[in-house]
């Protein structure tokens, strides 16, 4: 079986949007989990407030392999579905964790507050 490592982050830019992966956050949001969905805005509002070519790329490869629905573990298999999807963002968050500014953590935090209460 393949590791996350083995898998090239960038190669899912295809499917990523910002449509699909509010769709995604919307109806998987819960399933996913707290920790993922503000580490997954956090890296979304970095790419938008403007990031390298690089980074931009990376971040755009991980949202991508979280909207997929067909990755190293296919995301409907109950409990660990969602469980690479978690490690491939954990990645990228922790790879440019220390490019977060307060204001970033104030959009996640304002956006789950206005999603989950």
């Amino acid at each position: 079986m393949k590791k996350l490592a083995d898998y090239n982050l960038q190669s899912y830019a295809e499917y990523f949007n910002t449509s699909k992966l509010w769709a995604t956050l919307s109806e998987y949001g819960r399933k996913i989990g707290s920790v993922t969905v503000r580490q997954v805005l956090i890296i979304y509002y970095m790419y938008k407030d403007g990031l390298s070519l690089t980074d931009q790329i990376l971040v755009v490869g991980a949202l991508g392999y979280l909207i997929c629905p067909l990755d190293l573990i296919p995301d409907a298999i109950p409990i660990l579905g969602w469980t690479d999807d978690a490690s491939a963002i954990a990645f990228v968050f922790n790879k440019l964790k220390d490019k977060v500014t307060p204001e970033i953590e104030e959009k996640a935090d304002a956006k789950i507050r206005e999603w989950f209460g």
